[in-house]
């Protein structure tokens, strides 16, 4: 029906049966979007992680993922947090030692368990124990075994999320990617990517640099710089992890300007996106980083036709 209409409904303001059929009374679960708070969002943990809800770190295997939430860990004790990893790779030792070689004071302020059923399963448990313990931040180890089924499905995503919600606490999920070279999303899925307030990437950064972390997304913060993370290892002990910040090259600007164009872009008009972000170079520079990483293993494709030549970044 269209036209005009009057809303002849009753008040809403105390409760009442619907439609006079009885049973518990009902009252409206919506409240008036004036009535929720506009204070700036509390600033995040270790300028890293989320501080109410979801953060993921994700990257390949062996490229630093554990040893770096293990420094995370020392410093989220040291302001006071105490601190569950939900370990489902069950690496007790691992962690123990490297928690304990970087800040031997933080293991009074971490617990350990290894749950066997999924998540969004086991999380109605863990949450008593989170809050006998007095928890105030998880740390989950891995989100692929604690999906509990194919984490490329959809459904794995959401009831993944459920079992977060469930626990009650923010968290810290560590996660994998499909393609060594495709680090845009955690698993390759846009599904987990939405799940997450805040990720990073943890990949390669050449053979002789330090592996490269990356702030993906960023719900209710402004996007961070890209860090380079060193850690040093002596007799298979983890002594030092630290974040300095990352000098980019031409050709790490480049792969940043490609990602965000996936249908690729010629020399010139790359030439014209870095003077439009105040980083002027001319097209033989530009076209000397891209051969630079041109070829099977290089990170650069390029296709011809007769009008122009369109760089992108390899699938």
């Amino acid at each position: 029906m269209t036209g005009d209409w009057q809303w002849v409904g009753e008040e809403v303001d105390r409760p009442h049966h619907p439609n006079g059929q009885d049973g518990p009374a009902w009252a409206p679960s919506a409240v008036p979007l004036s009535t929720i708070s506009t204070d700036p969002p509390p600033p995040m943990l270790l300028d890293r992680l989320d501080p109410e809800g979801h953060t993921i770190l994700y990257g390949t295997g062996g490229i630093g993922k554990g040893a770096l939430a293990s420094y995370w860990i020392t410093r989220l004790v040291e302001a006071g947090h105490r601190v569950l990893i939900l370990d489902y790779e069950s690496h007790p030792g691992e962690w123990a030692r490297r928690i304990g070689s970087l800040d031997p004071d933080a293991s009074s302020g971490v617990w350990y368990t290894t749950p066997t059923d999924p998540l969004h399963t086991a999380a109605d448990g863990l949450s008593y124990e989170i809050g006998a313990l007095g928890i105030t931040y998880c740390v989950i180890d891995s989100a692929v075994m604690a999906a509990g089924d194919d984490p490329m499905k959809p459904e794995a995503a959401r009831a993944y999320g459920a079992g977060l919600i469930a626990l009650g606490r923010p968290a810290l999920s560590l996660a994998h990617v499909t393609k060594i070279d495709d680090a845009r999303y955690p698993f390759g899925s846009v599904f987990w990517h939405n799940l997450a307030r805040t990720t990073w990437s943890l990949t390669p950064d050449g053979d002789a640099r330090p592996p490269l972390l990356t702030h993906r997304k960023n719900n209710n913060y402004a996007r961070l710089s890209p860090q380079s993370v060193v850690m040093t290892w002596t007799d298979n002990r983890l002594l030092e992890v630290t974040e300095r910040a990352h000098v980019a090259t031409i050709g790490d600007d480049i792969a940043t300007l490609l990602e965000l164009n996936p249908d690729g872009l010629t020399v010139p008009e790359i030439v014209a996106a870095m003077a439009a972000d105040d980083r002027k170079v001319s097209r033989f520079t530009v076209h000397s980083a891209l051969r630079r990483s041109f070829g099977p293993q290089g990170r650069f494709t390029c296709t011809h036709d007769k009008r122009k030549q369109l760089w992108k970044l390899r699938a």
